[in-house]
């Protein structure tokens, strides 16, 4: 079985290829997360778990992978980890999504706005107030873009990329009301397996 974790939020999403989806949030993640993912996986024959590996806060990242470098030594399943940021470049490449977008680190006031083929780093901004960020980045940036940002997800629901589910075919995501198919074969190939998950952090933002 596949299972394929979101650790780019605060809501914490796990779904798996019988169609069985699970999210946590991020209140009390200490105590939910692994009582949630030990429940998930229980009984399950797992053979992959692809992990949307941050950034985002500290706490989190490091709680899931805990979770996930647990159940790799007891069930030895195989570990992808895929930065979010290498994720929103490969929708790029393949035209499924825009070449502007603005993704929240969860670290503090911090985000990206990228283009395509931007570095990680010098994509990261900072900014001095909640309250300026929609205004601000709407005067910027007067064409669609992509966003994880509840703020921004709030004025336009098209902005946001939605994780649907995971099967042996591939992941399944939806963009302005548009499926986007993922191949399992394309996240294997694009992205290595690891020994054991290393949280991804915002290396500007240490």
């Amino acid at each position: 079985m596949k299972i394929f974790l979101h650790a780019g939020t605060d809501l914490v999403m796990m779904l798996d290829s019988s169609w069985n989806k699970r999210e946590v949030l991020f209140d009390d993640l200490e105590r939910s997360m692994p009582r949630a993912w030990a429940a998930f996986v229980k009984g399950k024959n797992i053979d992959t778990v692809y992990v949307l590996n941050g950034p985002w806060s500290f706490t989190l990242l490091r709680i899931v992978a805990i979770c996930i470098n647990l159940t790799q030594d007891v069930l030895q399943t195989t570990i992808i980890s895929i930065p979010k940021f290498s994720l929103y470049q490969y929708l790029m490449e393949k035209e499924y999504v825009p070449t502007t977008w603005v993704v929240f680190t969860g670290q503090r006031k911090k985000l990206f706005v990228l283009e395509q083929g931007q570095s990680e780093i010098d994509a990261l901004v900072s900014f001095n107030h909640e309250d300026w960020l929609p205004s601000q980045l709407a005067w910027n940036y007067r064409i669609q873009m992509l966003t994880d940002h509840p703020v921004l997800a709030l004025l336009d629901p098209w902005m946001m990329i939605t994780y649907d589910h995971v099967n042996e075919t591939g992941l399944y995501l939806s963009y302005a009301w548009s499926e986007i198919i993922i191949a399992l074969s394309e996240l294997d190939q694009r992205w290595m397996q690891v020994d054991h998950l290393e949280p991804h952090y915002v290396q500007a933002a240490l």
